[in-house]
């Protein structure tokens, strides 16, 4: 007995290990290992007796709230059997904040440890991806297999890419602006380090994802600035400098699949206003899909109910020739956008709300990945309707719950 005892007192902290890992690996794995979490935590006893006092702070109300105005937006929605099955995909935002609020010993975890085995899932997501674009390049010998969603097994790679940032942000955070206090991790070897740094960077490219693309520029060019103004080290970033100036000018002979989306991403935006036609290029349908929704949001300032965005679209797609965009029933493709068409301006300000706070807050605490975290995020949700898929609002959920529980106020076991 004593020892079930201790495996269900454990087991929360042992799935946070397994949710992180298996984030860039499986999406059946990540459902079946967050359901095993909130469940241990039922089991595992040991609550917080000021779990009340805890979750008035906003850093764990703000998302209720949003969740509650998703959950409110239902009964305004025609389709109810969408809006109910879009609130199961949003669930992580209301229990992973109420479950660790209400958990005594989820602070106590080493979060540190957590985040390091979402980099390993992020390596062991990479090496797999590589060893089956090798096997099918091997029987077609097509270097599409490399590139794009033909190497991104498990994720769309933007998804995968932004995986990728966040894990080269950690790394950063850990072991390379800061001393290292994880003694026993191979990733104190700065070698071991430098390698995982060129090997995530080399993926993102082969992912083609434009946002994985601009967010790794960003913070490459933030590493640079740290190290050269803060850390003084102005021969190593001169010769970063170089290197990746020599990159960019090697980009279309090295990696010309990646180069070609770029420049048809840009051709696409100087364009825009003379294309009467659909061409089928991303960034092209993208920027016009943006403009769609905006005119929507423009109609309904108040929302159409989180059931009927997708049905209010395609009938906007159609009425506006977009047909490509009505056959693929795209959505916003921007979080910002997508959540203001579902619960309407105030709940658009709400949203923006749940990014700014935890930025004052922990830009005041001098806490900079959490801060990164956020930023990165942000900059997806530009180009991304996360919310809409359990790789995006699983991912936030966690990870911002994960840094939000570090400030959990001490209390007594009952």
């Amino acid at each position: 007995m004593q020892i079930i005892r201790e495996i269900t007192k454990k087991a929360p902290y042992y799935l946070t290990h397994l949710i992180a890992f298996t984030l860039p690996l499986s999406a059946k794995l990540v459902s079946l290992f967050v359901l095993l979490f909130f469940i241990s935590v039922l089991f595992a006893g040991n609550y917080q007796k000021g779990f009340l006092k805890t979750i008035k702070k906003p850093i764990f109300y703000l998302p209720l709230i949003l969740y509650g105005f998703y959950f409110v937006s239902v009964f305004f929605s025609e389709n109810k059997q969408v809006a109910w099955f879009d609130l199961q995909v949003k669930l992580s935002l209301l229990l992973f904040p109420l479950f660790v609020c209400l958990h005594q010993d989820f602070r106590e975890c080493d979060y540190k440890k957590i985040l390091i085995s979402f980099v390993e899932g992020c390596i062991a997501a990479c090496t797999v991806a590589l060893f089956l674009a090798s096997v099918k390049y091997y029987f077609s010998f097509e270097s599409d297999n490399f590139f794009y969603t033909s190497l991104s097994y498990a994720l769309h790679p933007s998804y995968l890419a932004m995986y990728l940032v966040f894990s080269i942000v950690i790394l950063l955070c850990l072991f390379d602006f800061n001393s290292c206090t994880l003694k026993t991790s191979l990733f104190c070897n700065k070698f071991i380090r430098l390698f995982i740094y060129a090997f995530f960077s080399v993926v993102i490219v082969m992912l083609s994802s434009k946002s994985g693309i601009f967010s790794i520029i960003f913070l490459i060019l933030f590493s640079l600035l740290y190290l050269m103004f803060v850390k003084r080290k102005i021969l190593l970033s001169s010769v970063s400098i170089l290197f990746i100036m020599a990159v960019i000018i090697l980009l279309p002979k090295i990696a010309p699949y990646p180069y070609s989306r770029l420049k048809a991403a840009f051709t696409a935006v100087e364009n825009i206003n003379n294309s009467k036609k659909e061409n089928g290029e991303g960034t092209s349908e993208r920027v016009k899909i943006w403009r769609a929704s905006y005119r929507l949001i423009h109609q309904h300032p108040f929302g159409v109910g989180v059931g009927d965005v997708k049905a209010v679209l395609m009938e906007e797609y159609k009425n506006t020739g977009m047909l490509i965009a009505a056959k693929k029933h795209l959505n916003c493709h921007n979080q910002y956008l997508q959540t203001a068409l579902a619960i309407g301006i105030p709940g658009l300000i709400l949203f923006i709300g749940m990014l700014l706070y935890p930025i004052y807050t922990f830009l005041k605490n001098k806490e900079y990945l959490f801060m990164l975290f956020i930023l990165l995020v942000s900059l997806n949700f530009l180009f991304e309707s996360m919310f809409e898929t359990q790789a995006g609002v699983v991912f936030y959920a966690f990870f911002y719950t994960l840094f939000a529980s570090r400030h959990l106020p001490q209390s007594k076991k009952v």
